[in-house]
């Protein structure tokens, strides 16, 4: 019974009860497992029939890990649901909201691409890559990290990092841009979270 003459025994007593609770409810639940939680699951779909891998592709699989793969052990694909979210190859030209557009951070600095495709190498334990041509990097003129402003050459992301990311690297937020036409600058913009710009630039 609770004693009113004795708060803090009542308040020790509430507290490893409700501590006894918690730790059951825990201990009779599923385990949690990130490979069948909807939320966490990388899938590819969709795929193109008829596509041959390219020379660059297949040094930079090899680049990220992919040491026996060959043009026989690679798959192409139109579509990629990156935990929970859609993206769709090669649809650039479709704007404001463009599939294609991707993010993610290396080296701790929000990078932006246009996926051409996805790929999926047999036997492999990353689920997808994507296959993309870099944006420039972004720069923030207007001092946030939430409109950054970058131009289609990408060629200098291209030499540090290849042509092939892991989609398990990409950000699960879609990107809509906007074109500048006088000077050739797409504003972007994140439907979810804010760029990181923690890099040495």
């Amino acid at each position: 019974m609770r004693n009113k003459a004795q708060p803090e025994s009542h308040l020790a007593n509430s507290a490893l009860q409700d501590a006894g609770a918690t730790f059951l409810k825990l201990a009779e639940q599923k385990p949690y497992d990130f490979e069948t939680d909807l939320c966490h699951v990388c899938v590819l779909s969709v795929p193109r029939r008829g596509y041959v891998v390219s020379r660059q592709e297949l040094g930079d699989l090899r680049m990220l890990g992919c040491d026996s793969v060959d043009s026989l052990s690679v798959t192409a694909y139109a579509v990629a649901h990156i935990m929970g979210m859609h993206f769709r190859a090669n649809e650039w030209v479709h704007s404001p909201r463009c599939g294609s557009v991707i993010t993610c951070v290396l080296d701790g600095c929000s990078l932006y691409a246009r996926v051409i495709r996805f790929l999926q190498v047999d036997n492999d334990e990353c689920p997808g890559y994507a296959s993309l041509q870099w944006l420039s990097k972004p720069r923030y003129p207007y001092g946030t990290p939430l409109v950054p402003v970058v131009t289609l050459d990408g060629h200098e992301l291209d030499g540090i990092y290849g042509s092939i990311v892991r989609i398990t690297d990409l950000d699960p937020s879609p990107v809509s841009f906007e074109c500048n036409s006088t000077d050739d600058l797409f504003h972007l913009m994140r439907e979810s979270g804010y760029d990181s710009t923690t890099s040495t630039q």
